[in-house]
């Protein structure tokens, strides 16, 4: 092992030195990832509701926030459309700029 200033160097000499070397970088990797969110939280970086990618919420809490939202509504005596879009990755081969523009064109908020 040699150092500077800044770096440390380890040689890799087996595959049990690598492994923990990957090992490492993974809980590294998901102590820095809920350090950054929870300050994303904090700083209200994130939109309240977002359930994808937050710890303790799923698509079952987006479903069932969606059902109470809905409920409410039709108590209220309105019409209610809920329109579902599977896009994750449907749209990898559009233009983002013309998607946007279409959109905004059509009065839909992306």
């Amino acid at each position: 092992m040699t150092t500077d200033q800044t770096s440390v160097y380890i040689e890799l000499d087996t595959d049990a030195d690598r492994q923990l070397l990957r090992t490492l970088s993974q809980i590294l990797e998901r102590i820095v990832a809920s350090r950054l969110s929870l300050q994303a939280i904090t700083c209200s970086l994130i939109y309240p509701l977002q359930c994808s990618s937050r710890a303790g919420r799923s698509t079952v809490n987006a479903a069932l926030m969606l059902q109470q939202h809905v409920q409410s509504l039709h108590r209220l005596r309105h019409q209610v459309s809920i329109l579902f879009l599977g896009i994750k990755d449907g749209f990898d081969n559009v233009d983002s700029l013309v998607l946007l523009s279409l959109l905004h064109h059509k009065r839909v908020s992306p």
